[in-house]
């Protein structure tokens, strides 16, 4: 048991490997983009995508992500 707590600490402390590149930027947030995680499929792209605020909404939210399905051919 006491090893299984260790691998499920280690999996929480261990820090994220992800390409996030800028897309956006305004006065009110930054949005990235994870390179490493875009798929495709047919005429749509898929990736994981990172909303940080530069305020708390009235929620108190500063960072929202989110895995975004994009149609390439609507364009």
């Amino acid at each position: 048991m006491r090893r299984l707590n260790y691998l499920i600490l280690f999996a929480f402390i261990c820090p994220a490997q992800a390409e996030w590149i800028s897309i956006e930027k305004n006065e009110q947030l930054e949005m990235f983009l994870d390179l490493d995680t875009i798929q495709k499929e047919d005429g749509n792209r898929r990736v994981w995508t990172l909303i940080n605020l530069f305020q708390k909404d009235k929620d108190g939210v500063t960072s929202l992500k989110g895995y975004v399905e994009y149609d390439c051919d609507g364009f």
